[in-house]
């Protein structure tokens, strides 16, 4: 902060011994930055939300009675859950898919 004081030629805050205080042209700096702070932490947050959500296509090979009556339920809460999520089931009752 002593920094942008020397750099703007400007006090920001009245320092003593005890404490520490905004001058007036810190409070009017303050409260000229405050809503950039707050939207770029509200960016910063969106981005964060944004990586953990998953998102991408799960792909499944499966017989058609183990789709119909253990992957359709199961998975529905789930893409519910994660929108970003798409599903693809290919049904197919050969052995070699198993």
């Amino acid at each position: 902060m002593k920094n942008l004081e020397t750099r703007l030629n400007l006090r920001l805050f009245n320092r003593t011994t005890r404490n520490v205080s905004l001058t007036e042209a810190g409070q009017q700096f303050f409260e000229q930055l405050l809503p950039l702070y707050q939207a770029i932490n509200q960016e910063v947050d969106a981005l964060n939300d944004f990586l953990n959500t998953p998102s991408g296509l799960i792909r499944i090979n499966a017989p058609a009675m183990a789709a119909e009556a253990v992957l359709y339920p199961k998975l529905k809460p789930i893409l519910n859950q994660y929108p970003k999520t798409r599903l693809e089931i290919v049904v197919d009752d050969r052995w070699q898919i198993l």
